[in-house]
């Protein structure tokens, strides 16, 4: 079972007051976005030295932070696993996860993804966490947001082709609600 931190609870109530009044917030900087300000609450870190840090960041883990690395990757292997099941049946019509995974996995280190909105994005997304947990890599995914408006996959697909007209970008949409 899980451990709840206290510490954490309160930082995650401080950075949500803190974002609520009104504090600066870019999606784009990783020093003002949610988790931007969470870390904030948990550091003595400024928005900018957040940012700069997360930019030049490879990977590494502190040594302190190793023990949690590891409970979040075992968690994550569990949850994956969950659904190995729907990943091994070669049943028609296919489930939206496993035909996100094999989108995946026919794409290249420099390809795009794209996502539309809806219930394809959700499973998209457990698509992505499955695929990537395993080392797999691509050159970007393009993903609607939280609020995964339907419909604005193939706009931005072509957007993207338009910018980066020698890469390959696949787009994934349709409902997914099987």
């Amino acid at each position: 079972m899980t451990e709840i931190s206290e510490n954490l609870i309160y930082a995650i109530k401080k950075a949500a007051k803190k974002i609520r009044s009104n504090s600066p917030y870019s999606w784009g900087h990783l020093g003002s976005c949610n988790c931007g300000h969470l870390v904030q609450s948990l550091t003595k870190l400024s928005k900018d030295e957040i940012h700069e840090a997360a930019l030049e960041k490879t990977g590494d883990v502190h040594p302190k932070g190793e023990a949690w690395v590891q409970r979040i990757r075992q968690s994550r292997e569990t949850s994956v696993e969950s659904y190995r099941e729907i990943l091994d049946a070669d049943v028609a019509p296919i489930h939206p996860l496993r035909l996100c995974v094999e989108t995946l996995n026919a794409l290249g280190e420099e390809d795009i993804l794209v996502l539309d909105g809806g219930d394809i994005a959700c499973w998209a997304e457990i698509a992505i966490n499955f695929w990537a947990f395993h080392g797999h890599k691509i050159g970007g995914v393009f993903a609607p947001g939280p609020w995964e408006q339907m419909g604005t996959g193939p706009a931005f697909a072509t957007a993207i082709q338009m910018a980066a007209p020698t890469a390959n970008v696949v787009l994934i949409t349709g409902d997914g609600s099987l």
